[in-house]
Order: C-alpha cells, then structure tokens, then sequence
C-alpha cells in the first residue's frame, strides 16, 4: 500500500479533516535537520496488529 509522507504540521490539519496519520518517527530530511515524520492513512484505517502463534489444544504428543 503506497502513503503520503508529511511533516508534524501537515499531519496536524490532516488529523482535523479526519485523516489518520502514523508516525514515522524522526528522520533527516536534508535542509531541515531531523524531523518527525507521518504516514497519512486512508479514512477508516486500521493498524494491523501482530499475529501470535498459539499452538491449538488437544494436539500435544507424548515421546
């Protein structure tokens, strides 16, 4: 999925029309020094969430 990079100030009044924004966290951007940067996110963007692998009961086996 592609995204839109946008600076903190950017990010702020995307947030007030209701776009969801992921920080990036503090990159370089050359002439400006280090900046915080966001990933804009489509209306109704979910996060995904990390999957746990959880071995199923009943299945275990005795050596």
């Amino acid at each position: 999925v592609s995204c839109i990079h946008v600076p903190e100030e950017t990010q702020k009044v995307l947030f007030e029309h209701g776009y969801p924004c992921e920080c990036r966290g503090p990159i370089y951007v050359k002439g400006k020094g280090n900046m915080t940067t966001y990933l804009v996110r489509p209306r109704g963007y979910m996060a995904p969430t990390s999957v746990i692998n959880v071995p199923s009961t009943g299945t275990t086996s005795n050596k």
